[in-house]
């Protein structure tokens, strides 16, 4: 500790180094940092599809004797270019997911609260999947703040056939490829609102039969009536 303070206080270009976090142990640690509590927040049922290194001591010692080799991997950059393009806020709807998330809202009755499009890509290294330093969840996401009983029944249906996704609560996650999840997610969108207005359709003829047969009804009595009485 006291020689990294002395070079820190001393060596300029080092400490520029540390504060933009670019030195080899700031590097590792991120990287470190992101796959060990990067299923924190995921439902179980869904973080069982991520083949994680470990627990956080097996984790950390495998990424200290592997970060190097991990990082320099083509796909490893490719997938940091890409995820780098665009930093969450909660301002802004990521822009991967946001046709998804529109069609959803265009459903009568239903409402979005939040949303992630999730990260490009895995590294499989060594058996494992290997998260990117990125600003995005490992599986994408569209969490509802309204959702009818009978959409959450279709989505829970088709979430078994497709296998694409699986829905937990009032949240739609990805089962662990994010690009076929934003795509489904819009189609599915799509087919939700078509359901609605079959059945609206349905209810109003419905109505408009029952309101007919009645109409013809009275009309028939009414004249019945007009017959009885000029007799």
């Amino acid at each position: 500790m006291r020689n990294f303070c002395q070079e820190f206080a001393t060596d300029q270009l080092y400490r520029e180094a540390c504060l933009a976090e670019a030195t080899d142990w700031a590097v590792r640690n991120k990287l470190f940092e992101r796959n060990n509590a990067g299923l924190v927040t995921v439902p179980p049922l869904i973080a069982r599809s991520h083949r994680a290194i470990g627990d956080a001591h097996q984790t950390w010692v495998f990424i200290k004797d592997h970060w190097k080799a991990i990082m320099a991997r083509p796909e490893y950059q490719q997938i940091a270019a890409l995820d780098a393009g665009f930093i969450p806020t909660i301002y802004e709807l990521d822009p991967e997911i946001i046709a998804a998330v529109a069609a959803f809202n265009q459903v009568a009755g239903v409402e979005t609260r939040f949303s992630c499009q999730g990260v490009t890509a895995i590294v499989i290294y060594e058996g494992y999947d290997i998260l990117v330093v990125s600003p995005h969840q490992r599986f994408a996401y569209i969490r509802f703040n309204r959702l009818p009983s009978d959409m959450a029944d279709h989505l829970k249906r088709l979430a078994l056939e497709r296998g694409l996704a699986a829905l937990h609560g009032l949240t739609r996650y990805s089962t662990g490829d994010n690009l076929a999840f934003r795509a489904e997610a819009f189609r599915l969108a799509g087919e939700l609102q078509q359901v609605r207005l079959a059945r609206r359709s349905y209810v109003i003829g419905e109505t408009h039969g029952t309101t007919t047969m009645r109409m013809e009804t009275w009309l028939t009595t009414s004249i019945a009536r007009r017959r009885w009485m000029k007799r």
